[in-house]
């Protein structure tokens, strides 16, 4: 049996991601002695046609469309992904006769509103790795976990899988994917060293996808796929797209250590949490090179932070800070204002609080996107603010009754005048013309890490939305 795997992604903001959750997939398949191919349309140009080439050099039994985002989760400035995946199923039907099954992150929040968006009739919720090799030995009316199929004027969905055990997996086949020119232009190869979220942010759908438990994966096998990296793609550049890569702490450090045992020349960027940044960590990140880090600080505000389901405050803020540029690595604050709690005094804290702790970038969304199964929608529909059958589509962002949509103005004011600023959505301080610039002179690693040498340059780039791309941001929590 064929499979052919579908990557619809095409966002290059901040960066064109790979496809990590795919490549896990096809190197399932054919652990289990499927023939598989993957059909990435991130760098097409001509994506109709791109899909017409796919399934003419590849016949499949079955297409597996990945959605990893529906929308850019960017507030004024919403760009939804969902008429864009629309456009990819009418081709892929009017090509192939061959059944559509659709899964990834995005998919599993929302399942049920994206099949009847696009017109499915089935997809798998949750982790695919060992569903998908089920549902192709026992189809859709077996017991496979995750499969959500339409029935009726329903939906019928089974028990999810139990969570895997991520040492069990084979490493994924980047050898489907054009590995070197995501390298190229998005400046680094993705790799995990964990899955599932232990915390409860009010927004996050991490623990939702992935699971409320953290399950780690052995350092030996994260260092042993980092030498694989090398040895045979040359990949000197990584980025652990882990939720969180210091939580927890020891295991972090496990896995500096396996790259120092290994001898590995590997330089390397990740998501942090505050609360769990010390120095000594710090400085171990970078003797196995780690050149930055992003905390997921949200706010600066201790209020805020606590309405927000944060389990630190301005002074692990501080903390982090400190520890981080003692140890010489570059950081960045990424922050969601106008959140549960915000008030002008409340954004005035955070403001004096990134001038403070003065970090390479601060990443500054508005509002908070609301998703299913989150804290933050129950809460909407408890209060009666939204319908259950509201939280998913179109869009919806939560902005605190004090503020409303005036935190647009305040922010981007604000960040007009400091140069270490950058609002998605916005072309301030950051450009995709800055950003292919960057990649053209062979910068890796994210491009906010560069911000402080761009600080007395000047931003001529004016505020404006950007309209670029299609396909999805990553899913922050």
């Amino acid at each position: 049996m064929q499979v052919l795997l579908i990557s619809p992604n095409q966002e290059f903001l901040p960066d064109p991601v790979c496809p990590l959750g795919l490549a896990y997939l096809a190197s399932s398949l054919k652990e289990a002695g499927y023939r598989v191919e993957v059909l990435d349309l991130c760098f097409a140009s001509n994506v109709q046609g791109a899909i017409e080439e796919g399934l003419r050099s590849f016949s499949p039994d079955l297409i597996g469309l990945s959605i990893r985002n529906v929308d850019n989760t960017a507030f004024p400035y919403t760009i939804s992904y969902l008429d864009y995946l629309k456009e990819v199923v009418e081709r892929l039907r009017a090509l192939s006769s061959a059944p559509i099954l659709a899964g990834g992150s995005g998919f599993t929040i929302m399942p049920e509103e994206i099949l009847g968006h696009l017109g499915l009739e089935m997809g798998i919720v949750g982790e695919g790795e060992t569903s998908l090799v089920r549902f192709l030995s026992q189809g859709r009316e077996g017991e496979v976990p995750g499969l959500i199929r339409k029935k009726g004027d329903g939906f019928s969905v089974n028990p999810p899988s139990p969570l895997l055990d991520l040492d069990s997996l084979p490493f994924p086949a980047r050898g489907l994917l054009d590995l070197s020119r995501y390298l190229q232009e998005g400046g680094s190869c993705n790799i995990q060293s964990k899955r599932g979220c232990a915390f409860r942010c009010v927004y996050c759908t991490y623990p939702w996808i992935e699971g409320p438990t953290v399950r780690m994966r052995d350092p030996k096998r994260v260092g042993e796929e980092i030498q694989k990296l090398q040895e045979e793609w040359g990949v000197d550049y990584l980025f652990f797209v882990d939720n969180i890569f210091n939580y927890p702490p020891d295991h972090a450090e496990a896995i500096c250590r396996e790259i120092l045992s290994r001898g590995l020349k590997v330089r390397w960027t990740c998501y942090a949490h505050p609360g769990y940044m010390t120095s000594s960590l710090a400085e171990w990140m970078v003797r196995a090179g780690c050149e930055s880090v992003e905390f997921g600080t949200d706010s600066g505000s201790a209020p805020v932070l606590s309405a927000l389901g944060k389990d630190f405050g301005p002074d692990q803020i501080r903390t982090a800070s400190l520890s981080c540029r003692e140890a010489g690595l570059e950081f960045c604050h990424s922050l969601i204002l106008g959140g549960p709690g915000e008030t002008r005094q409340s954004l005035r804290e955070t403001f004096r609080l990134m001038e403070e702790v003065d970090p390479t970038a601060v990443i500054a969304m508005m509002g908070v996107r609301v998703y299913p199964h989150t804290p933050l929608a129950r809460m909407l529909i408890r209060e009666g603010q939204l319908q259950p059958r509201e939280v998913a589509l179109p869009p919806r962002f939560y902005l605190s009754p004090e503020l409303g949509e005036e935190v647009v103005g305040l922010v981007v004011d604000h960040a007009r005048e400091h140069r270490n600023w950058i609002v998605p959505g916005y072309q301030i301080n950051y450009t995709v013309k800055l950003q292919r610039l960057f990649r053209r002179k062979g910068k890796m690693g994210p491009i906010w890490a560069y911000m402080r040498n761009l600080r007395g340059r000047g931003a001529k780039e004016g505020a404006g939305c950007l309209k670029e791309g299609k396909g999805g941001e990553e899913q922050d929590g």
